[in-house]
């Protein structure tokens, strides 16, 4: 194995040469372990919790698990900076697939104000 997913035509089997999940990436002791894991992950997006996914499978998963990623380093910071850094990874985000949306905590001074009506609010 020279380090990469092992590929049968359109579909691709999803533990790294035997030792790690790909979809949590989870490392296993062997590749009984890997295999009895992969078969059981919670982000295992398969019909049947199969080895093999589509290139659709495979990129929605990865795109979760980064988003998971990045949600966990995020959350250490001050949430002013967490949405500042997630709008300067703008195009990297972009880039993977990623929305910001997923990644911004709400109710900061990152989000427009909004002007007070014209009218009293009754």
């Amino acid at each position: 194995m020279d380090g990469r997913f092992i590929t049968d035509d359109s579909f691709h089997l999803l533990y790294f040469c035997f030792r790690f999940c790909g979809w949590c990436h989870k490392e296993s002791k062997d590749s009984d372990a890997n295999h009895q894991h992969v078969r059981n992950c919670a982000s295992n997006l398969t019909e049947s919790s199969s080895y093999y996914a589509t290139d659709e499978e495979i990129r929605l998963g990865q795109r979760r698990y980064r988003i998971r990623k990045l949600k966990h380093y995020l959350g250490k910071l001050k949430k002013d900076v967490r949405n500042a850094t997630v709008a300067e990874l703008k195009r990297e985000l972009e880039d993977l697939g990623i929305k910001q949306e997923a990644l911004f905590e709400f109710g900061n001074a990152l989000l427009p104000a909004l002007d007070p009506p014209p009218y009293p609010i009754i």
